[in-house]
């Protein structure tokens, strides 16, 4: 667990310090993959339909702001429907009129599930927005999904429609307009889909707000089962050919997401939960507080070692010895062995004098020898001699 909160402490890190550059980059990818998904349901118009246009386009949605990013994908929507057919594209223009009044009266600032809607049916997990939009956002987000799953449904029709679209003429277009409104609007799998997000999104939301314990971790399970229930009691009511399989397989990645969402968002340590009782001249205020599950991130500290600089110009700690040869680290210089060896040959020999195996004339003063190796009297080297190791003339 503390390897987790590590993680998540890194990444909020990383966020904090790059959030320009990772919000871009998100806009990048999220409008580069609806683009693609477009492209492959109804890529009519190879002026924008090839890779070069799209990846252009996607950078330019990079640094619009999400409601910025939803007129340009209904654009190239319209683009697509314009080279199908003329009436398509009034017909389309009508339908996304209408939407995007409805959401911009009730819900402005949700506009990113507009786009996310799409791409999460396309990749078999459409339950995770109600899930996400009820735990970050408010109720009124599920206008905003409705109308994404409106774009998703009316994108499948125009694909698998294609043919009879294309022939649409001026003369019929009143009969086309019933027709598509009919094929959209009238596809009951999109309106238990719409009813299913709107009660989840709306029950994660109030259950998320409750002052329970866990109340996040209730809320998904909440949001997950009503999903679940309304879109079975609609394939049995409505027949709406849902695979029961793929619903499950679907629900239980979007739950593991949203368990993702809430362990980044809202992670709280209950076990260390506080009651607070406290008053002013008007009111008493009793508080419950919960603390968050956080850890410290480690933090790597590298020191650099400077090696120091001796009087020689070697790199070494200081040159200063005593008056046997020895420096500070214990280690003899080269330039006072002699003295050394010397002074070792003459305790030797004062030994063997003690001991009378050596005649009196070979006693020598104590002050002055010189070894076998015919070093001169020591006592020419003064004591500032003895530490840089240089010589008296």
């Amino acid at each position: 667990m503390t390897t987790l909160l590590e993680i998540r402490e890194s990444i909020r890190g990383i966020y904090g310090r790059y959030s320009q550059y990772i919000i871009m980059a998100s806009k990048f990818f999220l409008s580069l993959i609806a683009l693609n998904i477009l492209n492959g349901r109804i890529g009519y118009f190879e002026a924008i339909s090839s890779t070069l246009p799209t990846v252009i386009i996607a950078i330019f949605c990079a640094v619009l702001p999400a409601n910025g990013i939803c007129a340009v994908m209904a654009a190239v929507i319209l683009a697509q429907l314009y080279h199908l057919s003329l009436a398509s594209f009034l017909l389309g223009l009508v339908v996304f009129l209408l939407m995007f009044l409805l959401y911009f009266r009730f819900s402005p600032g949700d506009s990113i599930l507009i786009i996310l809607t799409p791409i999460c049916c396309n990749l078999g997990i459409p339950y995770v927005v109600p899930l996400a939009g009820g735990l970050l956002l408010g109720p009124a987000s599920a206008l905003s999904v409705a109308i994404g799953l409106i774009v998703h449904y009316l994108i499948v029709f125009i694909s698998g429609n294609a043919a009879s679209l294309g022939n649409i003429t001026t003369d019929n277009i009143a009969e086309s307009f019933q027709f598509i409104m009919n094929g959209v609007f009238g596809n009951r799998t999109m309106l238990v889909m719409i009813v299913a997000a709107a009660a989840s999104l709306i029950l994660v939301y109030y259950f998320r707000r409750m002052r329970i314990m866990y109340a996040w971790s209730v809320a998904i399970a909440v949001g997950a089962v009503s999903q679940l229930i309304i879109l079975l009691i609609g394939d049995v009511v409505y027949d709406t050919n849902l695979s029961i399989g793929l619903v499950f397989l679907g629900m239980i990645a979007s739950t593991a997401i949203c368990v993702v969402l809430n362990f980044m968002f809202f992670n709280l340590d209950y076990s260390r939960t506080e009651q607070l009782q406290y008053e002013d001249d008007d009111y008493y205020y009793y508080v419950k507080a919960i603390p968050k599950v956080s850890v410290m991130t480690r933090e790597r500290t590298v020191k650099t070692i400077n090696r120091a600089t001796g009087s020689d110009g070697r790199s070494g700690y200081s040159e200063r010895r005593d008056d046997y040869g020895y420096d500070d680290r214990g280690m003899q210089d080269r330039q006072t062995d002699d003295y050394g060896n010397g002074r070792d040959q003459y305790d030797d020999y004062e030994d063997d004098d003690d001991a009378g195996s050596a005649e009196p004339s070979q006693q020598r003063d104590d002050d002055q020898f010189i070894d076998d190796r015919g070093t001169e009297d020591f006592r020419q080297f003064g004591e500032d001699d003895l530490f840089t190791g240089s010589r008296k003339q």
